[in-house]
């Protein structure tokens, strides 16, 4: 029941920031290619340019400023995060199994592997 509850609660929270970061992407690739061939801004926007290229490339083109590019490492923690959702949602990972993972990594960081 509990790791039923926090898949649910992970889905949530990166469904959240889905809906939110691609509204607000949507506007900003219209904004900047007004007046631009229909196709082009809608692969610019479209489901399949992911969401990573979206806050990356398409953020330095459209406002000269990306989340790959922000301090305080925030691309590697918002990249383990989404892998995280990832390995969770798509591949059927457990809290647990996430926890014992993500542990064992640090551990090999800190042992220099």
């Amino acid at each position: 029941m509990h790791d039923g509850r926090f898949r649910e609660a992970v889905l949530l929270c990166w469904s959240a920031i889905d809906a939110v970061f691609n509204h607000k992407d949507d506007s900003l690739v219209n904004l900047a290619l007004e007046g631009e061939w229909r196709a082009a801004r809608e692969f610019f926007t479209g489901v399949d340019f992911g969401l990573r290229n979206k806050m990356s490339a398409v953020m330095h083109l459209v406002a000269n400023r990306s989340l790959f590019r922000e301090p305080d490492d925030l691309w590697t923690t918002l990249s383990t995060s989404y892998d995280k959702r990832n390995a969770i949602v798509h591949r059927g990972r457990t809290l647990q199994r996430m926890n014992l993972l993500w542990r064992l990594n640090l551990l090999g960081e800190s042992l220099g592997e």
